[in-house]
């Protein structure tokens, strides 16, 4: 029986880098569905004082929607990273260790 894997694609959006993740990951016949967070740039950047009220500053107005999050998803990025088992330059080499991964499971 195949497993079918989630994976959550978190990081910039001003980029094709999930695209190519995607395609690469399709390429390789690999059961992944993929979540992605708001890629519209505008709603990204608009999120936390649309929600929380506006700023006046456009530095606290970018501040709001970067912090905003569910209370149970609230912690440091710092905890993300130190739980990382590998680290890639390009998305060709995410779509390799997912083959690896995948295929030794």
């Amino acid at each position: 029986m195949s497993r079918i894997w989630n994976i959550y694609l978190s990081g910039e959006i001003h980029t094709d880098w999930r695209e190519r993740i995607q395609q690469g990951v399709q390429a390789a016949g690999l059961e992944i569905v993929f979540l992605t967070p708001v890629t519209d740039h505008a709603r990204s950047d608009d999120c936390g004082v649309d929600i929380l009220g506006q700023e006046e500053n456009n530095f606290w107005h970018d501040h709001k929607g970067a912090k905003i999050n569910d209370p149970e998803l609230t912690h440091a990025l710092k905890e993300v990273d130190a739980a990382a088992q590998a680290v890639c330059q390009t998305p060709e080499q995410v779509v390799e260790i997912l083959k690896y991964v995948i295929q030794q499971a």
